[in-house]
């Protein structure tokens, strides 16, 4: 088991280090080869969280999130609350950038249409002179 789950923490070293999509797919092979291998469902809330915090590093926010949905859910079927404080530390933290995410995106596409606006008036001006 312990091998596995250096796998995991190997990918999320790779991932500090901006390795991210690598680091990532580690992670993923560190967390099914440990269900696999023992059945285990012990450490999977807090491999599933640095799962997270990896894709959140990795803009991959929604991939973040789901993977706390599952870690959430692995606590709570297996009554395994140790990480379940920074798991929703994490979700917090996701959450707020996929907000900022989406307003900056809102605030692109207003800018954008008030400037197709401004062209069209001047157009219209010119057309008229």
């Amino acid at each position: 088991m312990l091998a596995r789950a250096a796998t995991s923490i190997r990918g999320w070293a790779m991932v500090e280090q901006g390795r991210n999509e690598e680091g990532i797919t580690l992670i993923q092979e560190g967390i099914a080869a440990t269900r696999a291998g023992t059945g285990t469902e012990l450490a999977r809330p807090y491999f599933l969280t640095l799962l997270a915090e990896a894709c959140g590093e990795a803009g991959r926010l929604d991939d973040g999130l789901n993977a706390l949905a599952e870690a959430l859910a692995a606590a709570d079927e297996h009554e395994n609350r140790f990480y379940e404080a920074e798991t929703h530390r994490l979700k917090g933290e996701l959450l707020l950038r996929r907000q900022a995410k989406r307003g900056a995106a809102e605030q692109t596409n207003e800018a954008w249409q008030a400037r197709r606006g401004a062209y069209h008036a001047r157009r219209n001006l010119q057309l008229v002179h």
